[in-house]
Parts: C-alpha cells; sequence; structure tokens
C-alpha cells in the first residue's frame, strides 16, 4: 500500500516533466535545464525503486497468502479421512488436488496484481478528478466519467458471460489431468490387459471437452478484449479533445507560447492519467473473470471441508478400544459369548461360521450383527455377520470378487460406516498393535516408513 502510494507519488511528478522541459527549452533557460535534468533523472530512480519495492511486497504477500489459504485447506483435508471420503466415497467435489496448488496458486497471483489497484484506484481517481477540474472545468471531468460508464456497462456484461466458461475449463483441466496421472500410476496393469487403445480414447475425449470449453472461452474473450483495446485507445484521443475544448473555450492570450506549451502539456497529463486509472479499472475486469472462478472453486472445497468438519470429520466408524465387557452399541438380540471363526468361507450376504472357540478375555477384535454396503447405498454386500479374532489366532477370508471382503476392513478401519451392527476392537493395546496392509501400497516415503515400523514390531511381538 505504502510503495504503491510513492509510486503514484513519483509518477505525479514524473508527468510534470515533460511540460518543465518544454517551457525551459522554449525559454532558453540553462539553469532552468539543469535543474529539470536533474529533478528528472531523481524521480526517475525514484519511480524505479518505488515499483521494484512493490513487486517485492506483491511477491511476499503473494507467497504469505497462499501459504495461509493451502495451509487451511491442508488442515481441513487431512483431518480425520476426510481426504478418503473427499477422493473416494463422496465425488461432489471435482479434483480437490488441483484447487489446492494450480487454482490457489493463480488465485494469490492474480490478487497480489489486483489488489493494490483496486485499493487505491478511488483516492487516484478523486485527486485527479479534482486538477481536471481545476485545469478543464466541469466538462474534463465529466466526459472521463461518461467513457468509464459507458466501458464499465459493456465490459460487466461480456465478463459475466466468461466468468462460468473459466469455471467450467479448469474443472476439465483438473480431470484431463488426473486421467494422465491415473495413467501413469496404473501403466503395467493397462499394458497386461492391452487397454492403450481405451485410454487414448478417453484421453481424446477429456481432452475434446477441454478444447471446446477453451475455445468458447476465447470467442468470448475476442469481444471483451476488443471493447478494453478501443477504451484504452481512445483514452488518448479524448485527452486531447479536452485539451482542445479548454484550449478554444478559455482565455489563453495572455500567455507565451512557452508557457501555452507548458499548459497543453501539464493538461494533458491530468486528463490522460485520469483516463489511465479507469483503463486500469475496465482492464482489472478481464483478471477479475478469471479471479472470480479461481474463487468459486477454492471457496467451494473450503465449504465442503468446513461443513465435513462440523459434521463430525465426516461419518466414519468409530473403533472401540475399551475393553471386551465395554464394547459399544452392543446389540441385545446378540449373545456376547460368540465364537470364533477360525477359517471361513465368505460368499455374498454369507456369516461366518465358527470352528474355533476360546475364552472372551482373549478377544482383539469383535463383528456383532454387522450388515455392510458402499457409502450413499442401502443394499449390503454383507448381513448379519458376527465374529469374533482372537489374540495369537489366523483367520482366513475368502469369498468372490466384490462379496464384501475389503469392506469388512473398510469399516475396521473407519472408512465406512455400517448399515447396521457393531465392529470393535476391544484389546487394550489397540489401535496400535494393528496393522493394515493395504492393496495399493503408499508411495509417499514416510508412509511406508510407519508401514514398516509397524510390521516389523509385529513380528517381534
Amino acid at each position: 500500500m505504502l510503495t504503491q502510494s510513492a509510486v503514484e507519488y513519483n509518477i505525479y511528478l514524473a508527468g510534470l516533466i515533460p511540460s518543465q522541459f518544454i517551457y525551459v527549452l522554449d525559454t532558453r533557460d540553462m539553469s532552468g535545464f539543469k535543474r529539470a535534468l536533474w529533478m528528472s533523472t531523481v524521480t526517475v530512480i525514484s519511480v524505479s525503486i518505488c515499483k521494484s519495492a512493490g513487486l517485492l511486497v506483491s511477491g511476499l504477500l503473494y507467497v504469505r497468502g497462499r501459504g495461509l489459504i493451502v495451509r487451511r485447506l491442508h488442515q481441513l483435508y487431512f483431518r480425520g479421512i476426510n481426504y478418503y471420503h473427499i477422493n473416494v466415497t463422496d465425488h461432489s467435489i471435482d479434483n480437490p488436488d488441483q484447487r489446492m496448488t494450480q487454482d490457489v496458486d493463480k488465485f494469490c497471483d492474480q490478487m497480489t496484481q489486483v489488489l493494490p489497484n483496486v485499493i487505491l484506484s478511488p483516492a487516484i481517481i478523486a485527486y485527479y478528478t479534482y486538477k481536471t477540474f481545476q485545469s478543464m472545468g466541469y466538462l474534463g471531468p465529466l466526459c472521463i466519467y461518461a467513457y468509464f460508464v459507458a466501458s464499465s456497462v459493456v465490459n460487466k456484461l461480456l465478463v459475466s458471460s466468461i466468468a462460468p466458461m473459466v469455471v467450467r475449463q479448469e474443472k476439465l483441466e483438473g480431470d484431463f489431468r488426473y486421467h494422465h496421472t491415473q495413467v501413469r500410476s496404473n501403466a503395467e496393469s493397462i499394458a497386461f490387459y492391452r487397454g492403450g487403445k481405451i485410454e487414448a480414447e478417453k484421453s481424446n475425449g477429456l481432452l475434446k471437452a477441454l478444447l471446446q470449453t477453451q475455445l468458447s472461452v476465447v470467442h468470448w474473450q475476442f469481444p471483451l478484449n476488443f471493447s478494453t483495446g478501443i477504451f484504452d485507445y481512445t483514452a488518448a484521443i479524448i485527452s486531447y479533445c479536452l485539451v482542445g475544448i479548454s484550449i478554444f473555450t478559455e482565455d489563453y492570450d495572455n500567455l507565451s507560447v512557452s508557457e501555452l506549451s507548458a499548459a497543453i502539456s501539464k493538461n494533458a497529463f491530468f486528463s490522460m492519467y485520469l483516463l489511465n486509472n479507469f483503463s486500469t479499472v475496465v482492464d482489472t475486469a478481464v483478471k477479475f473473470s478469471e479471479i472470480v472462478g479461481y474463487t468459486h472453486r477454492i471457496g467451494e472445497l473450503m465449504e465442503y471441508l468446513d461443513k465435513v468438519r462440523l459434521a463430525g470429520d465426516g461419518k466414519s466408524c468409530r473403533l472401540d478400544t475399551r475393553s471386551s465387557n465395554d464394547a459399544i452399541n452392543p446389540d441385545p438380540s446378540i449373545n456376547s459369548q460368540e465364537s470364533v471363526p477360525a477359517s471361513s468361507d465368505l460368499g455374498r450376504n454369507q456369516v461366518l461360521s465358527p470352528n474355533t472357540v476360546a475364552p472372551d478375555n482373549d478377544v482383539g477384535l469383535e463383528l456383532k450383527n454387522l450388515s455392510i454396503a458402499p457409502p450413499h447405498q442401502s443394499t449390503p454386500l454383507i448381513e448379519g455377520l458376527n465374529m469374533k479374532l482372537f489374540r495369537g489366532k489366523n483367520i482366513l477370508v475368502l469369498g468372490d470378487s466384490g462379496c464384501g471382503k475389503s469392506s469388512i476392513l473398510r469399516v475396521l478401519r473407519g472408512l465406512w460406516m455400517p448399515l447396521r451392527g457393531c465392529a470393535s476392537i476391544t484389546c487394550e493395546d489397540s489401535p496400535r498393535s494393528i496393522l493394515f496392509l493395504p492393496q495399493k501400497c503408499p508411495t509417499s516415503p514416510p508412509a511406508l516408513s510407519v508401514i514398516r515400523s509397524r510390521f516389523q514390531r509385529s513380528l517381534n511381538g
């Protein structure tokens, strides 16, 4: 804010330099010429320093702003298992990774460019309106304001048409990038079933949708850029027209040629800089069309994560870590002295059959009348499952693909909510003593380190 104010003050001084040179050259004033040359040199150096400082401050604000936004999103995203819900069970938010990386980056970058102009423009416009009124009378500011209103109305209509397309473009950009990421991650599996042709068709379909949207944005940006260019370049013509009106209507006969030239230069600077600030506001509309799109996508993600947080970190099954006598949500119809399956064949909707009996105080894991269905579905994969797993015993769960084997682990891990019943880990040292080995191993080195250390602890007893 301060650096931008200093830049504007130095620009004002620089704008008066031509009129000073014109006067001293016309009058052949050597001392005045030296003074004008010295002042212009100092002003140029000062403008350069202030602009560089302004860019430095903008860069620092960009880094700071991006850090704050992304850290807040990370805090919500990695709270509990929100990252699992948003990527696996609930697809209402597309491409959360793109929103937290690319969208936040572009949003912060453009905001740091636009914000100083938005904050200072009212004060600058007010000051140069006064200076224009002083030099040209009421007609100068009146014409400039009418020009600005006309340009603002036209650009507002065009920007309102582009903003929704920018939102859609960013969504399709994320889908296209995500698909190629999936191909890279699963290249071997795709090669095994010779799926290159299918993946190529899907990639080309996503590309086609993206290019069609980008083409629409380009088409709509043409009239917006045309309108912006017309208003930008017309500003100079209007400025000299206003100077001409003031020269032809005001009494400048008492001025010498050098004084008249200096007055024309100074008055032209006031009106042109006022028009320039209005043009800056109009040009900002183009960037705001993109900022609106990024704001919508980032805000949508943050609202979703806030809603999940207020709902209790999403709907997940909380595993019981108390003793078996205090198991959570007990079903009155279930006898607490259930037997334990040591090896079973699990078909669709089948209950594990018992073949081993052990004391209850050795129970490490217990399922009571458990019914499981995928999130947002009501048709159960498994219904009425009762099982106890004892410490030191092995159990093998067999069944067809899709019958619910992995679903049991998802409920135990708290990723899915059961339709009915209860899943509880009743050993006192849980859940630290339990190791889940996912089918697809995490690629993050820290995650691999955690798995290795826990696996080693389980081997050491």
